[in-house]
């Protein structure tokens, strides 16, 4: 920090005091009161009065600061019992031509600046926490939109004003707000754009727990049809089924008969009650080959040696 006159000439007194009192010689007094006037902070000034016998509560120094508010808020963690500090952010929701969300636990300050230029920005107060039991929000959009969330459980009061643009509140919810709500005020303009406040249901409080797993339905709920084909499965039906540990085979059994309707015939290819499938039967003989006639032999008929022979016309 920059140092005064008025600190300079502090230092200057107790380099006289000193000089007086014999602690300093003639050229040590005039090479540190040179040093005091030319200094221009405090950390130029203090080396001069280190080796001095001077109270600390007689060397001027920098003003204490006034102790600036506490920017931080203390909420209790939900179902736990346990005290958790959210620094407040008074930053402003600023979007020029891109896109600016905030939701979920976060601390809306007492004044909370929204602008969007070309871009849209996103406030979520349903699990936020406000800074004082009334709060404000300004919100601008220029060619842009701002879209505001705010449960049923906090007074919501929207005063704006749209410039070729909307500037609107609308409900989701019919509940109204309790007696002695906090309070969130929107107040702006919209030009070109949109500013819109949903006031929406606000979130069932709860522990901070996993998802729920997926509940499965247990087999003898359901259909046959989705069961898997094991015997185990067919003893949840039939009760008198006799459970086989031996695993199952990969292809189909063909020893058991597939089951058919007492006047239906047997599927085709079902093996015949009685043959052991394992057993090939013997091969049928070869087809005969057919007897193909002589071309050289005449196919007139022979004649017959008995038959009487006619002799002349």
């Amino acid at each position: 920090m920059r140092a005064s006159d008025a600190d300079r000439n502090g230092y200057v007194g107790h380099l006289q005091d000193a000089f007086a009192e014999g602690r300093l010689t003639h050229g040590e007094y005039e090479d540190r009161m040179g040093a005091a006037y030319e200094a221009v902070t405090y950390a130029d000034l203090y080396p001069l009065l280190a080796d001095l016998p001077v109270a600390q509560d007689q060397i001027p120094g920098p003003p204490i600061p006034n102790e600036a508010p506490s920017q931080a808020l203390a909420s209790r963690a939900r179902g736990r019992g346990v005290d958790r500090v959210v620094s407040v952010d008074a930053a402003p929701a600023l979007a020029i031509f891109s896109e600016t969300r905030r939701s979920g636990r976060w601390v809306v300050p007492q004044t909370q600046n929204s602008v969007a230029v070309f871009g849209s920005v996103s406030l979520d107060l349903r699990q936020a926490m406000l800074e004082s039991a009334e709060v404000q929000i300004k919100a601008v959009a220029i060619f842009g939109e701002v879209k505001i969330k705010v449960p049923a459980d906090i007074d919501v009061d929207v005063n704006g004003v749209g410039v070729f643009g909307e500037f609107a509140r609308r409900e989701k919810t019919q509940e109204p707000a309790p007696a002695g709500a906090a309070r969130v005020k929107v107040t702006g303009v919209a030009l070109f754009g949109s500013v819109k406040v949903t006031i929406v249901p606000p979130l069932v409080p709860g522990p901070e727990t996993s998802a729920p797993a997926e509940r499965t339905l247990p087999a003898s709920d359901l259909p046959a049809s989705d069961l898997p084909n094991t015997k185990a499965t067919e003893a949840l039906h039939d009760p008198t089924a006799i459970s086989d540990p031996s695993p199952e085979p990969d292809g189909p059994n063909l020893a058991t008969p597939h089951p058919t309707a007492p006047d239906m015939p047997p599927p085709v290819g079902s093996p015949i009650q009685g043959v052991n499938p394992s057993i090939q039967p013997p091969p049928l003989p070869p087809d005969p080959i057919p007897h193909l006639a002589d071309p050289t032999q005449s196919t007139q008929p022979k004649p017959d040696d008995d038959a009487p022979t006619r002799l002349g016309p």
